[in-house]
């Protein structure tokens, strides 16, 4: 059961492409997710992203034939800011057996075909040297082709279980950010910050319909929500002569998994370090290089570690638009003495207008 981390794939072209060490960086609308109080600047920004996602094939093959999307807008100035953004950070099917706690089957398994959309509204406030920042989310689960099958050893069989009422379910849940600025020398050509946010799990969840005692347990053990989760980092920024600014960024994070299900009682420490080259192209364009890489380590020996390296590129056109294009390859390292590993590789692509 260690594909929970495995199968994460959160907004943003340019903080993917920095290996997601984006919580002190946190300056366009992918803000909303990894630290709303970076909502809090003088801008305004509306990003359009497509990405591929993990997931399994019919073969239960690791592959990137899932898509994630993230429309994503903020506008602000340095003592308030707002932003709106929908997304879909993973897309899990996995085969499953699990005891049923009704005792109406001795155990129920199948196939569970789910993806997570967060739907979400976020708001930050401060000053030049500190910011805070919230985030309300409305978290919907789709179970598209799941397939759940229930046996009883008195009657020897399985019989198919009717999933209509749990094609449905919906839940709430919120961020809280913070972003300290306790050197803002950019005239200088010298920039700090540092960031921390915290992510509560989605609660609430509830279905359409929920009449037969032993949906409680596919809910309880086998449906997964959004965990509770919180990243730390810090960031700095130095302008060298009149076209080349460096950003170098890096975080920890820790991702709670039994917060969304009691089932799974592990959780995943991530560490993560990315960085940014931008050149400015005349006195209206620019042409960044980006790239990064993490380790996710989970807190149990028998589940899969997570690896990563990351790129991308980014040209500016004029003052308003910008084209980002990101690259990674994952890397899943199997748990035993011999251990196995398998890569997938996965793009991203957005368009970004700002103002």
């Amino acid at each position: 059961n260690g594909w929970a981390d495995p199968f994460l794939s959160f907004p943003g072209t340019r903080a993917k492409a920095m290996a997601g060490a984006f919580v002190a960086v946190a300056d366009d609308s992918s803000a909303c997710w990894y630290n709303p109080a970076g909502l809090a600047m003088r801008s305004t920004d509306f990003t359009i992203e497509f990405s591929q996602a993990p997931g399994l094939n019919e073969y239960r093959e690791y592959t990137n034939n899932k898509t994630s999307v993230f429309l994503g807008i903020k506008g602000g100035d340095e003592k308030s800011g707002i932003g709106l953004f929908l997304y879909s950070p993973y897309h899990i099917n996995y085969y499953f057996k699990v005891p049923d706690d009704s005792g109406y089957y001795d155990y129920i398994s199948g196939y569970l075909d789910e993806t997570l959309y967060i739907f979400g509204l976020a708001g930050a406030w401060g000053n030049e040297f500190l910011k805070f920042g919230i985030t309300l989310e409305w978290v919907y689960l789709s179970f598209g082709n799941s397939t759940f099958y229930g046996y009883k050893s008195y009657w020897g069989s399985y019989d198919d279980i009717d999933i209509e009422s749990l094609e449905l379910s919906f839940g709430f849940s919120a961020s809280l950010g913070i972003l300290v600025h306790p050197l803002n020398l950019m005239r200088h050509g010298f920039d700090l910050k540092l960031g921390a946010v915290y992510r509560l799990p989605s609660g609430a969840h509830g279905s359409s319909l929920s009449y037969y005692e032993y949906e409680d347990t596919i809910k309880n053990k086998v449906i997964f929500k959004k965990p509770a989760s919180y990243d730390v980092g810090v960031s700095t920024g130095v302008t060298l002569g009149r076209f080349v600014y460096v950003n170098l960024s890096a975080q920890y994070g820790e991702i709670d998994y039994s917060t969304a299900n009691e089932y799974l009682d592990w959780k995943y420490q991530k560490m993560a370090g990315g960085g940014e080259l931008r050149i400015a192209l005349g006195k209206k364009s620019f042409l960044s290089f980006r790239g990064g890489a993490y380790y996710s380590k989970p807190s149990k020996d028998n589940i899969l570690k997570v690896f990563g390296r990351t790129g991308g590129v980014a040209l500016g056109l004029g003052l308003h638009f910008t084209i980002e294009a990101s690259f990674e390859k994952r890397e899943l390292e199997f748990p035993g003495n011999n251990a196995d590993k398998i890569s997938i590789n996965l793009m991203s692509f957005s368009i970004n207008w700002c103002y």
